[in-house]
Order: C-alpha cells, then structure tokens, then sequence
C-alpha cells in the first residue's frame, strides 16, 4: 500500500486553542501548549533548509541533557518515500500503517521521546478529539490547533491540478495569471506566535499583473454598499481629487504640487481587485473577502461589502480578510484565516504573511493572496466638479 506523500497530503486542523499546527515543505509539526512555549520549536523547524535537517537539529536538541525542556510535540517529515514521525512528552499520535492501527506514544517522563519510521502509512491522527475546519486543510504556515488529521487523500478533488509541492498554488483556474510561487516564502506566524522568517524566498520571474489579458475581464460590481467618508485632499489642474502625498495625479498625470491649497471631497472608492481568473471586483467600500461571507454581522449590519470571487475558493476560510480604509490609506486585516492572507513585496521578492488581527497598507499595484487565490488591488479616484 502507498503510504503518505507529504507534498499532496491533506492535512486537516482541529479547532481551538490547545496548540499551534505548522505546515512546512517536507514535514508537519504539531505543538501542544501556549505560543510562548512553542515559538522555540518551530522557529528551529522553520529555520531548517530541509526534512533531514529539521529531523537532525529536533534530534540533537532533544538528545542534550542540559537543553531546557520543550511542550510536547509530534513531527511527522519525509524520508525518502516513506515518514519519520518523532513524539515528545504525554502525546499520542494514532496511525494506519499498512492497514493495520497503532498507537505511537512519547511517554509522561521528562525528556522521553518516540522515534519511529512509518512505512506505508496511510491517516495519522493527533491530539484532542474535535471538529476538522470544512474544507480548510492546512497548505503551509502556522494556525492554532487543538491536534491534526494527516491522510493520503488530496488535498481535495478540485485541486486536483495543483503541482506538487507543499505551498504551490493551484493552476487549473481559467486564464490564471503569472505570478509568484508561495514555496519557501518569507511569513509570520498566527496571532500570538511569530517565529523567525523562513529565509528569503526569491521568484525568478517578475509578477505580471493579472490584468494583463488578450481577453477583456469580466467586471463585478461591488455590493450596494456606499461610504460616507470624506477626505482632505488636493486637486490638479483639471480638477481630479488626489491624495496630497501624491507627486502626479492618479487620472490625468498632471504634476501636483504640494504647496497647493487642500479641499475636503468624499472619499473616492477603494479601487478593484483583478483577480487570477480575470474576474475584476470594483470595491466600493469597505469589503468582506471570503468564501462565505454573507451571513457574518458586519455585512448584514452593512459596515462591509461581502465579495466571494467566481472559481476555487476552498483554500479560503468562509470569512478570510477585511479592505478597509483609513483616510486616503487602504488597509487589508486577515480575520484569522487557516490559510493566510499574504502580500507580495516586490523589494525582497518573498510573500509576507499578515498576522491575523494587524492591519497591513496596500498601495496601487500591490499583488495579495488570499489562500491560494491571488488578486492585483489597483487605487480608484473620483473627479470633484
């Protein structure tokens, strides 16, 4: 029997707050306790170059007498074809190997560990038992989690093109848009925990904008939604509104001097997210991005616009990331996504992933990913009579 390819394997959270879930190329670590407690070990993790180095570092660390010790911990990597899955402290971890059950166990002394080799294995399962997050499995990053279910099973059938790798994106979307791969991207962790940067990921190739397509896109209008903001501001020659930090106008080009008097005009309009699809979204205020988003209590009180974009949105969470404005200043918040929320930053060529709850500027042209679906935000402006 063909056991777990960790490259197309779901692996699938259990909700809560009992521990952080890491999903890395090549290997899953699951962390029982606090983020404080768990920041060390998956910054060791994530700083290792490979499996067989990550496996070779927990090894050493746990082997030291002198070392202070870690929570309680599972780790499952590659090997080869086959997995090696270390257990540490009061933990068990419930696999089907070669179709028959077992039980692994790090023991309650401390300092005891497991270390096993898993031929043939197909389900691993670990932690407190509870509810998986629909649809939700894990792609790459760091979520809280309450335990874990690791299967052979892809990561699901409508994915079923994605390359292999863990953290590509899925490429059987229509017209889908050259842009940069997540794998080995630069992240931050979730809410409490942020481990070190994983390396400097650098795309060989420029991101293109989405909206650059022999076809003209299909334009969605944003949700009824109207923002009363004004904004101080000032206009060029022609009389176009813009944000006074700017040197030309956003619409006509015309140079724009700072020295010119401020006038006070509504707020223009976010912009639109082109995205991967072509599907262009114009963003009239505020916006609730998800895949359900609908029945969430700021849309139906009307504080944000919901936008659910057409093609595969199972990588996103049911409520994934908030637009929002801050005078003249767009800010995207990830609502605490399984996935992530991402920003493309064209300086040092690496994806960098939102913490959950801490807003983030996006300007003109900026590339965001909302799991493993990716948008282009472009500014808006409004002419002022």
């Amino acid at each position: 029997m063909t056991g777990i390819d960790l490259s197309t394997a779901r692996l699938v959270p259990v909700t809560g707050g009992q521990g952080w879930l890491a999903r890395l190329p090549g290997a899953v670590v699951w962390v029982l306790g606090p983020a404080k407690q768990a920041g060390e070990l998956i910054s060791t993790c994530l700083a290792a170059p490979g499996p067989t180095e990550l496996l070779g570092r927990v090894g050493s660390r746990l082997s030291d007498s002198q070392a202070a010790p870690w929570p309680p911990f599972v780790i499952v990597a590659a090997r080869g074809p086959d997995l090696v899955s270390v257990v540490h402290g009061p933990v068990e971890v419930e696999t089907v190997q070669d179709g028959t059950e077992a039980r692994l166990y790090g023991g309650d002394e401390v300092g005891s560990w497991l270390n096993r080799a898993l031929k043939g294995a197909t389900l691993l399962r670990s932690g407190e038992p509870g509810d998986v997050e629909d649809l939700s499995d894990l792609r790459d990053g760091v979520v809280r989690a309450s335990g874990f279910v690791l299967t052979g099973e892809p990561r699901s059938k409508r994915a079923a093109s994605a390359p292999a790798g863990a953290g590509q994106r899925t490429s059987g979307q229509t017209g889908d848009a050259e842009r940069p791969e997540r794998a080995g991207r630069s992240e931050k962790a979730g809410q409490e925990l942020q481990p070190e940067q994983v390396g400097q990921a650098a795309a060989q190739e420029p991101v293109a904008s989405a909206r650059a397509k022999a076809d003209a896109p299909t334009v969605v209008e944003g949700h009824a939604f109207s923002s009363n903001a004004t904004v101080r501001g000032v206009n060029c020659p022609q009389g176009h509104l813009n944000d006074p930090r700017d040197s030309a106008c956003r619409v006509c080009g015309a140079p724009i001097d700072p020295g010119d008097a401020q006038v006070v005009g509504p707020r223009p309009p976010l912009g639109r997210l082109t995205w991967d699809n072509g599907e262009v979204h114009e963003l009239g205020g505020p916006t609730l991005v998800g895949r359900d988003v609908d029945l969430d209590g700021a849309v139906t009180a009307g504080e944000l616009s919901p936008l659910v974009p057409g093609g595969q949105v199972d990588s996103m969470s049911r409520v994934h990331a908030e637009l929002r404005l801050d005078g003249w200043d767009v800010l995207v918040i990830d609502r605490g996504s399984t996935n992530g929320t991402f920003v493309w930053d064209e300086k040092t060529k690496a994806w960098q992933r939102l913490v959950p709850g801490e807003p983030q500027v996006v300007r003109g042209g900026t590339v965001l990913a909302f799991g493993e679906r990716t948008a282009t935000f472009e500014t808006s402006t409004v002419r002022v009579p």
